[in-house]
């Protein structure tokens, strides 16, 4: 795998990088630089690979029968099924991405204050579009889903997926940028990313991430001051 690893200096050098080109762009943020492009599914670890995918079967399976109390109408096929269950924490072959740059900004900004973050940049050529009764797991090559999102959460996220056919192995695919920032810089580009409208409550439309907005816009007062001042989106 071919990774492009650039130091950024802030959100402005970031964004005269080449993100606007195309539609098959997508973008990955990662609060920790260390961390790889696996899918949560190829995380666990297990004694052979037929373990490790009838665990991944038998999870999926199990959460589609507990699920069904719950919901108003069943999901269109196997593709829909697995949509559903990496929305709510089951481990799954799928990777979340975003298409677009600033959310993915956000989310390499949102924890781990004390660790280098890294967002991520691929352009996608492959696209899975017809679902039908297709069976994700017999998919062979690494692509991208674009989903039928309801959810307003993934909405404003942007949510893009890929799919892969060895969720243990990272992606290995040509032209992959990585931007990577200093976790000193981290503070101050949330506040940018504020100023731009993508927040906890944009990202997770909650009264809880309109709460976490509320304490982090006014904790200059703890510190004397009136509310949080970082001058504009490009002094840093």
């Amino acid at each position: 795998m071919s990774i492009q690893v650039r130091e950024m200096s802030g959100l402005p050098e970031y964004l005269n990088q080449r993100m606007w080109d195309v539609p098959e762009m997508m973008f990955r943020g990662v609060a920790d630089s260390n961390y790889e492009l696996i899918p949560s599914i190829g995380r666990y670890k297990a004694k052979d690979p037929e373990s490790h995918h009838r665990f991944e079967r038998t999870i999926l399976e199990e959460f589609k029968q507990r699920a069904v109390r719950y919901m108003s109408h069943d999901p269109r096929g196997e593709f829909e099924w697995l949509f559903l269950a990496q929305h709510y924490g089951i481990p799954t072959r799928l990777l979340d991405w975003t298409s677009n740059p600033l959310v993915a900004m956000y989310f390499a900004c949102e924890r781990n204050p004390d660790k280098e973050c890294a967002v991520y940049k691929i352009t996608m050529t492959r696209w899975y579009t017809n679902f039908g009764e297709s069976d994700p797991f017999e998919i062979e090559n690494i692509g991208g889903l674009r989903p039928r999102h309801t959810d307003i959460r993934y909405i404003n996220q942007a949510g893009v997926f890929t799919i892969h056919p060895d969720p243990t192995k990272p992606i290995d695919l040509p032209n992959i940028a990585k931007y990577v920032f200093n976790s000193k810089i981290k503070d101050t580009i949330r506040w940018q990313l504020r100023k731009m409208g993508i927040h906890a409550s944009f990202i997770y439309p909650s009264l809880e991430s309109i709460a976490r907005d509320v304490i982090h816009e006014h904790e200059g007062i703890l510190e004397g001051g009136t509310i949080r001042s970082s001058g504009s989106l490009f002094e840093l």
